[in-house]
């Protein structure tokens, strides 16, 4: 596997996260030829809690199955949960705005490849904001919190509190991308500080972000978070069907095909390299 450098970490916190992801990547991909891996969840919305587990997104040349190699290991008392895809299926999901693909594309504890492989990601991020349609990633983020909602909280006599988060998190996002027309901010406080006006709701939601960074887990119900999410799913349907449609054009399409092949298409290292 070629040498992974881990980008320049936005807070202290991330520093220890992209330090033990590389090792992790390292240890467990040795001889393949990487091109990305990173932190996604909770880590990269800078929720995480001492010993929440790492959600790793990996880009591989040697991932061949259409479908993504899924597996964990527990490091360092640290659970690594890894999703590894090959290097085109990642290409289609980015064509198509894939919002998992291109959240793991932007996290800001992002391991890029050294070497040979050093342009991917690079390459990746310049053809996605070129690219990028609005309408279908929103379309995504709005699916991701509705389904949420309704398996964590919708019907429940009590709501963990940090299953409220999960659903927050793409709202908040959502509504970052309607107000600014490009992808919402990783940070979860960033989110709640760009959209959250009213100072009495910024402290209940707040309220749920210190708990979980402490690793507690309360069951109550919040009808204030109630309300608010109920009143955002409603009016964000709208919202989002109105964003104008972004087919990609097939030149497009020709260039995320060539981030394949160009630069990248050299054998693989031996396995003690």
């Amino acid at each position: 596997m070629a040498h992974l450098d881990p980008a320049a970490p936005r807070a202290p916190a991330q520093q220890v996260t992209a330090a033990g992801m590389a090792a992790a990547v390292q240890a467990q991909l040795a001889g393949q030829r990487v091109l990305m891996a990173a932190a996604v969840g909770s880590r990269m919305k800078q929720l995480d809690a001492p010993g929440s587990d790492v959600d790793m997104r990996v880009v591989s040349l040697d991932v061949k199955d259409a479908r993504a190699a899924a597996w964990s290991e527990v490091r360092d008392g640290v659970e690594y949960e890894y999703l590894a895809w090959g290097a085109e299926r990642f290409l289609d999901l980015l064509k198509g705005s894939n919002a998992e693909a291109v959240d793991s594309l932007m996290s800001p504890l992002q391991l890029a490849a050294a070497g040979a492989e050093a342009g991917f990601v690079a390459g990746c991020r310049a053809l996605l904001r070129r690219t990028l349609c609005l309408r279908q990633y929103a379309a995504a983020l709005l699916s991701n919190c509705t389904k949420n909602w309704k398996t964590y909280s919708r019907n429940a006599e009590v709501v963990n509190h940090r299953h409220y988060l999960y659903v927050l998190a793409p709202i908040l996002g959502l509504r970052c991308l309607l107000e600014d027309g490009q992808l919402p901010p990783p940070s979860f406080n960033e989110r709640l500080c760009r959209t959250v006006c009213d100072p009495d709701l910024h402290e209940t939601i707040m309220a749920l972000v210190y708990e979980k960074r402490d690793g507690q887990s309360r069951w109550l119900r919040i009808p204030r978070i109630d309300a608010f999410i109920v009143h955002e799913l409603e009016a964000l349907k709208a919202q989002v069907a109105a964003i104008p449609p972004r087919p990609l054009a097939d030149e497009e399409a020709r260039e995320y095909d060539a981030l394949a092949t160009r630069r990248f298409d050299g054998p693989a290292p031996p396995a003690s390299q």
